[in-house]
């Protein structure tokens, strides 16, 4: 099997994990308790009113009929009305889902940038003071959830050491540039207003440090073993009787096949990042995908929980592939077989 046949192959599978993905929460969304008409419409609304609405959303239909509906609008560019925005959830998604995705960015720039140094420093001096340092440092991440760490960093950085702002995306006092991808960062350079990207730069710094910690901790920890492991084969201790320097040895010889499991690592911990930011941008009134999902789910929006859910199980299915691309770029031994 070929790399295009291989990914085609991959494509059509993530398609199936898609629809599966769709029928389970399509199911779960209706097992919350509550009448979704009556939530949306309150205490105050007429029978009749609740019953409307209900013949509007096809809730009166079988749940298989409603699968159905939802699926034909789905192909259609449709993902139905959100009761709780009163707006098209594709709307709803469009407007959010920058806000998370750059968040998700800098936490995947974070946990890259220290994890990875981490690990590298914690498995070239192993056993030593360094190692046992990066280690606890790993470990504190790996078992404090995000959302426990975004309420550390808020204490420390709004509490005792105001210097870093602690909600929302930028200041108010600020004009926004110019929507063309909504990503602040990347709209603020394109217009050239430094001062904006700046300010933004500065609000991604706590959410995006929360959510990237654990994810720090696992690419430390597995970067030092598989360092660990590389520095014990023989071919690199023939490089050392050529007397080659530590820095060749590590970035040519050791850091390449070392980093190919860290790097299967990385990716899903930065498509489980999508998932993790859900309480950590509560705690920090970030306007993302991730709070809107909370919202839809204690509105009972079936429609909002069905697209929130669909939209993180695309990102995830599409980093997915993208690992599986890097990996067999790094490793071209690497077939698509293994």
């Amino acid at each position: 099997m070929n790399t295009l046949q291989y990914f085609l192959r991959r494509i059509f599978v993530s398609i199936i994990v898609f629809f599966g993905v769709s029928i389970v929460i399509f199911c779960l969304a209706r097992l919350i308790p509550g009448d979704p008409a009556r939530i949306a419409l309150g205490p105050f609304a007429t029978d009749e009113m609740v019953e409307q609405l209900r013949e509007t959303l096809h809730l009166n239909e079988s749940i298989f009929i409603q699968y159905g509906i939802f699926i034909e609008k789905l192909f259609q560019g449709d993902l139905g009305i959100s009761t709780y925005t009163k707006r098209p959830v594709l709307v709803d998604i469009v407007s959010y889902f920058p806000a998370t995705f750059e968040l998700v960015l800098m936490s995947g720039l974070l946990m890259i940038l220290i994890g990875m140094p981490l690990g590298i420093l914690s498995g070239k001096f192993k056993n030593s003071i360094i190692d046992n340092i990066a280690r606890l440092i790993s470990l504190l991440g790996v078992v404090t959830p995000s959302f426990l760490w975004a309420i550390i960093l808020m204490l420390i950085f709004a509490f005792w050491f105001p210097i870093l702002p602690v909600s929302e995306r930028m200041n108010e006092a600020l004009d926004p540039p110019t929507l063309v991808t909504g990503l602040l960062l990347v709209d603020s350079l394109l217009e050239g207003n430094f001062k904006v990207f700046g300010d933004a730069f500065l609000h991604l710094i706590l959410p995006g440090l929360a959510i990237a910690l654990p994810a720090i901790g696992n690419v430390a920890r597995l970067t030092r073993t598989n360092l660990s492991d590389v520095y014990e084969k023989q071919y690199i201790e023939f490089a050392k009787s050529y007397s080659f320097s530590e820095y060749r040895i590590a970035t040519k010889y050791a850091l390449k096949p070392a980093s190919i499991p860290t790097v299967t690592i990385i990716g899903l911990d930065f498509a489980f990042m999508l998932g993790n930011a859900f309480l950590v941008e509560t705690v920090f009134v970030w306007p993302g995908m991730a709070k809107y999902g909370v919202e839809v789910i204690l509105a009972k929006d079936l429609n909002g929980i069905i697209a929130t859910a669909l939209v993180i199980t695309t990102f995830f299915l599409i980093i997915n592939m993208i690992v599986d691309f890097v990996v067999l770029l790094l490793n071209p031994r690497i077939t698509t077989k293994d």
